[in-house]
């Protein structure tokens, strides 16, 4: 086999390597592409975020370092409890379940209680530790989760 042949069978090769490469580099376009497209974000198309489905009444209150109360509702139709803090530490309690019907929680800082499907009782007992407070609330309600803060003045 000479050089000429072999570059007959190159030249007649060429067409269809032309071809494969052209695919090749259509199809890493389109790849590119589709990795832009899907990567932009828009706050009507971000997927996992539901709109406000609890619709809180109060999302920020403040009490008074002798201690305060309020009351929290809700026109959502169901929301659960998923975590409380009081400052830095992190509050446990013991809820049958925890769902907006069934909250009853007391300690020496606080009280919390769910007055019926829609309203959440919070109370602060005086504040004696010289310092600012702040609790904490978490509530959520299927992949919404949205937040009660109540900041406690010091004496």
């Amino acid at each position: 086999m000479g050089v000429r042949e072999i570059v007959r069978i190159f030249e007649a090769k060429l067409p269809d390597m032309k071809l494969k490469l052209l695919s090749i580099n259509a199809i890493f376009i389109c790849l590119i592409a589709i990795v832009f497209l899907s990567c932009t974000k828009t706050e009507d198309h971000l997927v996992g975020i539901w709109p406000d489905n609890i619709l809180l009444s109060q999302k920020k209150i403040v009490f008074s370092s002798q201690g305060d109360s309020a009351l929290v509702t809700a026109r959502g139709s169901w929301w659960g409890i998923n975590c409380i803090s009081l400052d830095t530490i992190r509050i446990t309690p013991q809820f049958s379940n925890s769902t907006n019907s069934d909250i009853k929680y007391l300690d020496s800082n606080l009280q919390l209680e769910s007055r019926n499907d829609d309203t959440l009782y919070i109370k602060m007992f005086r504040n004696r530790t010289g310092l600012k407070r702040t609790l904490g609330i978490i509530v959520w309600n299927g992949d919404y989760h949205d937040a009660i803060s109540v900041v406690q003045n010091s004496n």
